[in-house]
């Protein structure tokens, strides 16, 4: 199979894949994580953008421009992003988000929103973390992951099921004159994705 970055960018470089191989079938593994690490608010909002200003390091999440100016934000274990529709249009503000309560209050701080529209953009959990008031620093870590088991390469329309699960981060092919093989098991990153150009990888087959 060839897997592609659904989008270009540095942040497919981040893209997961882990292969699970048996002897007719396999499990696919997706996993797509951004990590901003000791960033301040007015950083973050540069890296991230919002639906008018782009981001210098985009991934899967954005903030809204209705939600500026940011404030300090509370840490949070983990919340999925929710609402997420394939019919919303870009750049709706409206795409799958979730609120970010603000530090030391219960109050909200802003709004993370998908990068792009979808329901698996639902799939997107976001975390933060190592928050220090006194510096006003934060780190924030956004991960989509979604797995499918017992893969037959052979069933009538496996790559519109692969696709339809992993599509909103990365697509997969079988490759140019050949047909979808059972991988080998392996865990690897995808590879070479920048501004103009999508990450890829060609898993080697059993």
């Amino acid at each position: 199979m060839v897997i592609r970055a659904a989008d270009p960018g540095a942040w497919g470089n981040q893209i997961q894949i882990k292969v699970t191989a048996a002897e007719e079938t396999f499990d696919l593994e997706v996993t797509a994580t951004t990590t901003y690490t000791n960033v301040s608010r007015e950083t973050l909002l540069d890296e991230l953008g919002t639906e008018t200003r782009p981001g210098s390091k985009p991934g899967l999440v954005r903030f809204r421009d209705a939600d500026l100016p940011l404030v300090l934000p509370a840490a949070l274990a983990g919340a999925s992003l929710a609402g997420g529709t394939n019919a919303t249009p870009v750049p709706a503000a409206a795409t799958s988000g979730t609120q970010i309560r603000k530090y030391g209050e219960d109050v909200a701080a802003f709004q993370l929103v998908a990068r792009k529209p979808g329901s698996r953009g639902n799939d997107i959990d976001i975390v933060i973390e190592n928050v220090v008031s006194a510096d006003g620093t934060f780190s924030l870590e956004a991960v989509w992951n979604v797995k499918l088991t017992a893969l037959n390469p052979t069933t009538v329309g496996i790559l519109t099921t692969i696709n339809d699960a992993f599509g909103y981060v990365v697509s997969v092919a079988a490759p140019v004159g050949g047909s979808l093989g059972i991988p080998q098991t392996s865990t690897f990153n995808l590879t070479g994705g920048t501004d103009a150009t999508k990450a890829s990888a060609s898993p080697i087959t059993q």
